[in-house]
């Protein structure tokens, strides 16, 4: 089965699974301003520019931020060259990014074993804490909700409601990756957000909540 078939069905299977409790915002983000944000196609900040433009531009892999600067310079754009793909505080299309993350970040699950490196992957501030993570389009836009309002992503029929989603969503699947394919069992899952809680004081409900709906699925087999 090909990679691009093989990610999409099993994206349409962990959907099913997708449903975490409502969240509640009480930090203000310290941002003045909207940018526009320019990434790459795994969702890894390039640049960002005040300019006043909320719009995010994916753009090629290998382009730097000195390419970017060029074009904007060049064309007056501020997209620099890049393909628009929504709006800080509207929707994103991370059809073609979630699809990257998936696959890249799956690499790394299937060559992981153990409950306690997949916490010290999703626990808070972590690599894989994506609205935390200012080097991703998802902490830029879950630093923004302040100013901006909640951004929505999209991915083929995925709809999220924030990077919150995305990031319950991502760790999940990533879980299920994990040990060679084989995926860590619902109750590894849950002792893994567990020594999480413990070691950065994960608080109660997103990570957790969205591990007990995935286990709702029963052995769900990986792909190969």
């Amino acid at each position: 089965m090909g990679l691009a078939a093989a990610t999409a069905e099993q994206i349409e299977v962990f959907n099913k699974a997708r449903s975490v409790g409502t969240v509640i915002y009480k930090a203000e983000s310290e941002s003045t301003s909207p940018p526009s944000v320019h990434v790459d196609d795994k969702g890894a900040v390039i640049a960002e520019y005040d300019d006043g433009d909320d719009g995010v531009y994916m753009h090629s892999r290998g382009t730097t931020s000195s390419d970017i600067e060029s074009s904007r310079e060049q064309s007056g754009s501020t997209s620099g060259g890049g393909q628009h793909i929504g709006n800080i505080g509207g929707n994103i299309d991370i059809t073609t990014i979630l699809l990257n993350m998936l696959y890249y970040n799956g690499a790394v699950s299937r060559g992981s074993r153990g409950a306690v490196p997949y916490a010290l992957k999703v626990g808070p501030g972590q690599s894989w804490d994506l609205k935390a993570n200012l080097n991703t389009i998802f902490g830029i836009a879950w630093d923004q909700r302040g100013i901006k309002g909640l951004t929505a992503f999209s991915a083929g029929s995925l709809n999220f409601r924030h990077s919150a989603d995305v990031g319950n969503y991502h760790a999940g699947f990533m879980g299920r990756m994990w040990n060679s394919g084989e995926g860590l069992s619902y109750t590894a899952l849950l002792n893994g957000a567990g020594v999480a809680e413990t070691l950065k004081e994960l608080s109660q409900g997103e990570l957790m909540q969205v591990i007990r709906n995935l286990g709702s699925l029963g052995n769900v087999a990986p792909y190969g």
